[in-house]
């Protein structure tokens, strides 16, 4: 299990415990007993703050884990550090053949879509739905998807119709369940390819909606602003996907899945040289 989760659920697990003892007892008092600032411990919980090792290996003594899990613990932050240094190590071939190691790294499960192909699919809920029916409920009733993605049911089944005539998505006619022809599929990366600009788009459209609907608890919203040198593009474009293929690894394609999450990375310029002297 990834250590920050096990963290976070331990802490849960402690504080309900904690609860039923005195039903009074508060996320400031919980962390008063356990000897860990109360904003640490609150951002834990919500799952908007990562620990060190060391803070994780102090909950773990603090919390009296069994072996196991503070073996597991150790064992998680030594995968993230492997990680890193892949990242790191990276940075000695070129982009482009490190793009092409990433790519060849989910093959031979990877759907490469041609440009005309994602044209057809290039509405988000194409990809809202090759994800649902990977959760543990999903059934092929275009209104129960409907209800899932939020769309209208004729869109939700015509949608969910083209990606079994793409055979992107198979049905066993025996017991209806339905089945994703390919792990991940992997989009055209033409830069002037007016269906991709279009579901970049959507993205934040998407990020919009849930910002100003959504349940801000299941969301994550973060930015920063940084001097960088705009030359080494391609090497943040690596670093970008090195990150999403750790994510896909450690969350993604996994049992027991019960929602669809979707994850953007924005990298633009704010700033601009033009008209200077």
């Amino acid at each position: 299990m990834n250590p920050q989760i096990l963290i976070q659920e331990r802490l849960k697990q402690k504080l309900v415990e904690a609860k039923a003892k005195n039903p009074r007892t508060s996320v400031r008092s919980f962390a008063r007993q356990i000897k860990i600032p109360a904003s640490t411990v609150s951002l834990v919980l919500l799952g908007k703050r990562k620990v060190s090792k060391e803070l994780a290996l102090k909950i773990s003594d603090v919390l009296q884990f069994d072996p196991m899990e503070r073996a597991k613990i150790v064992s998680g932050f030594e995968q993230e550090q492997k990680s890193r240094n892949k990242v790191l190590k990276a940075g000695a071939i070129s982009p482009h053949d490190r793009n092409k190691q990433i790519e060849e790294s989910f093959k031979p499960e990877t759907l490469r879509l041609s440009e005309e192909k994602f044209d057809l699919l290039s509405e988000w809920y194409y990809f809202g739905i090759l994800s649902l029916v990977q959760t543990e409920d999903f059934k092929t009733d275009a209104e129960w998807i409907a209800a899932r993605l939020g769309l209208d049911v004729e869109i939700a089944k015509t949608a969910f119709e083209r990606l079994i005539t793409m055979g992107m998505i198979t049905v066993d006619p025996s017991n209806g369940k339905a089945t994703r022809t390919y792990k991940m599929v992997r989009t055209a990366d033409g830069k002037k390819n007016a269906s991709l600009r279009r579901a970049n788009q959507q993205n934040l459209e998407l990020a919009k909606k849930n910002l100003e609907e959504g349940i801000f608890e299941n969301c994550d919203f973060t930015w920063i602003n940084l001097p960088v040198d705009l030359r080494q593009i391609e090497q943040m474009k690596v670093m970008i996907r090195s990150f999403q293929s750790d994510f896909i690894n450690t969350f993604g394609l996994a049992h027991g899945a019960n929602e669809v999450l979707r994850v953007c990375v924005q990298a633009f310029p704010v700033s601009t040289r033009k008209g200077m002297k």
